[in-house]
């Protein structure tokens, strides 16, 4: 019994197998390299033409060791190195996508603020008490700090440092809470009962989650000052 062979078109020479391939009918999928296939369809493909060539040998051999068709073995080979081109581009283009991805994850991961707190000298908190909103944004990478509601939002889980100070004078009572999703988690507090510069620094270190909130108050009463020299500031950043 002889055993052959059938192609969906008829077969004639061809000047560059390779690029015939790529306008025949007979793979439609191969598009442009690198752009329709991926590398699971590629591999498929080889397999595919590996077990063609298993075919064309078993053909021979139930054939009597019968000529080879002189047109299949350079369109074989030529498909054999188009779709190993696929590969590689698609190897290729994977690694540049996988690059963007981790430059674009490292840039969001950037996070940096110091802001001062206003030109207008002395504030006094009302008697609902005064969320501040540090106006004078100097830095603000990764645009956590919102100055028109005077939120920090952590754009990521991490470890996060913050400094403040806070500056007063004119017997003025200094008090200064900090606030984590609405929750106080530090007060500080220093009175000053002479016509003297008073300041508090201090920082601290959250574990936020992405989303996490932070803000600065100041409770009735209480007063900050600052002006053009920005004697009250606020920093941030991600650890």
């Amino acid at each position: 019994m002889v055993m052959k062979i059938r192609l969906s078109e008829p077969r004639r020479a061809v000047d560059d197998p390779k690029t015939e391939l790529k306008n025949s009918p007979l793979f439609p999928n191969l598009g442009p390299p690198g752009l329709k296939s991926s590398k699971g369809e590629v591999l498929l493909s080889l397999s595919k033409i590996n077990l063609m060539e298993v075919k064309v040998f078993t053909c021979l051999d139930h054939d009597g060791g019968g000529t080879e068709p002189s047109n299949i073995w350079p369109e074989v080979k030529a498909l054999k190195e188009l779709l190993a081109e696929l590969l590689v581009k698609q190897t290729i283009l994977e690694t540049e996508v996988n690059n963007l991805k981790d430059e674009l994850t490292l840039e969001r991961t950037k996070v940096a603020f110091y802001a001062a707190l206003t030109d207008s000298g002395k504030l006094v908190a009302p008697k609902e008490g005064l969320k501040l909103k540090y106006s004078k944004v100097f830095t603000n990478v990764g645009n956590a700090y919102d100055n028109t509601t005077g939120v920090f939002t952590a754009p990521v889980k991490g470890v996060y440092r913050f400094q403040f100070t806070a500056f007063g004078y004119n017997s003025c009572t200094i008090r200064f809470h900090v606030y984590k999703n609405n929750e106080r988690i530090m007060n500080n507090w220093k009175h000053n009962q002479e016509n003297v510069a008073t300041y508090i620094t201090n920082s601290f270190i959250l574990e936020l989650n992405e989303g996490d909130t932070v803000h600065f108050y100041v409770p009735p009463g209480a007063c900050l000052y600052d002006d053009l020299q920005n004697y009250s500031t606020i920093t941030g950043s991600l650890l």
